[in-house]
């Protein structure tokens, strides 16, 4: 949140605090219901902005958990506005499944500095840090080799004619 709010929204099951309320569970996580509410409501209290970031959209939303209800809300009934979704490599073509996403742009920020890749994953990735597609298809750059990746995904607003790297 841009004003510096915070809130714990998930905790390794067995370490969560003795107040946790659990609303949902993914792999060994346990999802707060408080924070999970507070992060929707977040969500649909930033409808308004020009530019939506929503980090970390996942497994969880893609089985219909999570943050999926606010996402959806965002994607589908607001008025097109910049839209990015912090999504993992591995997971991008059921997000854009899962939220019906067609026309989007992939833009790729690697979080792990000098990582060995194959000449190709490093070329592919690397130089433009930018990948266009339109709908899911076919993975770019292979898998990654296991390697975690953040990237986002640029929902088009139609008021938008390109993108201008820095």
């Amino acid at each position: 949140m841009l004003n510096g709010d915070t809130v714990p929204f998930a905790r390794r099951v067995g370490l969560e605090p003795q107040d946790w309320q659990t609303e949902e569970k993914i792999g060994n996580f346990s999802i707060s219901q408080k924070g999970k509410e507070t992060a929707n409501r977040w969500i649909y209290e930033a409808a308004s902005r020009n530019c939506i970031v929503i980090d970390e959209v996942g497994y969880l939303e893609v089985r219909c958990g999570g943050l999926y209800e606010s996402v959806q809300y965002i994607i589908n009934q607001v008025e097109r506005k910049d839209i990015f979704l912090v999504v993992q490599l591995r997971c991008i073509d059921q997000v854009c499944s899962a939220f019906q996403i067609k026309n989007y742009r992939v833009l790729s920020a690697p979080t792990i500095p000098h990582t060995k890749m194959s000449t190709l994953d490093r070329e592919s990735l690397l130089p433009q840090h930018d990948i266009s597609r339109n709908g899911p298809g076919k993975k770019t750059a292979g898998s990654l080799l296991g390697i975690f990746s953040i990237y986002f995904l640029f929902i088009h607003s139609p008021q938008i004619k390109s993108i201008r790297r820095p």
